[in-house]
Parts: structure tokens; sequence; C-alpha cells
């Protein structure tokens, strides 16, 4: 019956239909700070290298949108999921979204505790590094140092924040409250916000 019809076996597509997705979605949670770009643009290259593609989206730091374009990508069965938690995510809700079939990385803000169980997670050391940095000015002689960060309400800058508060503390200085500028994490907003602070 199948040959009168035409079918003619194609192990090119038989093949496919037996492999795993070569795809992994990478969700974002702020597209226009440029720090997630570049990370994007890392993970790009490191999946192109080992033969994956990119499934690229952003939540806009709205758990909403989070969950529409997490399940918009997951209707393309990636291998793994890639995810950059927007802020006051429902772990449960992802979990249940997502299910237990595909593996998921939590990168740069970690959700509630027994959350994601078995959902592994990247952290970076926000706080060293910001100590670290505000050490390397006071190296050099600079007392009045000024910290940018995102809205008070960020863990990540909270964590920043108190990597600045160490150096400083250590180094006997209490930091002005005007020199700790809350601010949006792009380049112009920056730059506005220096320009404001150079005029107090």
């Amino acid at each position: 019956e199948l040959v009168r019809q035409g079918y003619v076996y194609h192990r090119g597509a038989a093949s496919l239909r037996q492999r795993a997705s070569n795809a992994v979605a990478l969700v974002i949670n702020d597209l226009s700070n440029p720090f997630f770009a570049e990370f994007a643009g890392g993970v790009d290259a490191a999946l192109a290298e080992a033969g994956y593609v990119m499934l690229l989206g952003s939540s806009g730091e709205s758990p909403e949108r989070q969950l529409a374009v997490l399940g918009s990508l997951l209707e393309h069965d990636p291998a793994a999921v890639i995810l950059s938690p927007a802020e006051h995510s429902d772990p449960a809700r992802l979990q249940r979204l997502v299910g237990a079939r595909t593996p998921v990385l939590v990168f740069n803000r970690a959700l509630d505790e027994g959350a994601g169980a078995g959902w592994d997670f990247l952290a970076l050391d926000n706080r060293r590094g910001a100590r670290l940095a505000t050490e390397h000015l006071l190296a050099q002689g600079h007392r009045a140092i000024a910290f940018f960060g995102g809205h008070r309400d960020s863990s990540s800058c909270g964590e920043r924040r108190a990597g600045y508060h160490d150096a400083l503390a250590a180094a006997g200085i209490a930091p002005d409250p005007a020199w700790l500028v809350e601010c949006a994490p792009t380049r112009l907003e920056a730059a506005r916000q220096a320009g404001a602070l150079f005029a107090r």
C-alpha cells in the first residue's frame, strides 16, 4: 500500500525523527541591558560550537511575559532551557510549564528556596565582584567613589551594593548617600545619571 502511494524510505528524515532537538532555548530577563545581550552572544557562540542553535526570548522582567515566551519556545521541544528569571517569578508555575523532561539551567537570579528541584544554577558572585572593583579604585588612591546600580529591589544590585560597602568599610570610609545612584542598567541612562551626579 505504501509503495503504491509513492512512499520512499528516507534515511535522513528517519534520523531526524529519532534525534533529540538541536535547539536550546535561552530566556533572559532584560534584553535592553548590555550585559544580557553580551551573555546571549556568548551562549550562541558556545552552542554553535557544540552543534546547537539558540532560540532566544526576553521576558522584560515580567513573570507573565516570561511564561508566554517560555511556553512558545517549549513548543519547539528544545534540548534544554537556560533561564535568567524575571523578578518575582513564580517557581511552581515555571516548573509546571517546563515539566520534568527538559533540563533547565537557571542563570543570574536564584529562584526561591526549594524551587526548581534538580535544576542547575549558575550564579554570579556579585558581591565579591563589586568589592574587588571598589578595592581597585581605592588602591589607586580614590576615596569619593560613586556606585551606579539598578533599582533598590534588584537582588543583583543589592549584592553589588553590599560589596561596595564592604570595601569602603574596610578602608574606613563612610559612603555618601548621594553617591549611591539608582538607574536603569543601560549606557544611556548611566550617562544621564553621571551628568546629574557631577552637577550635584
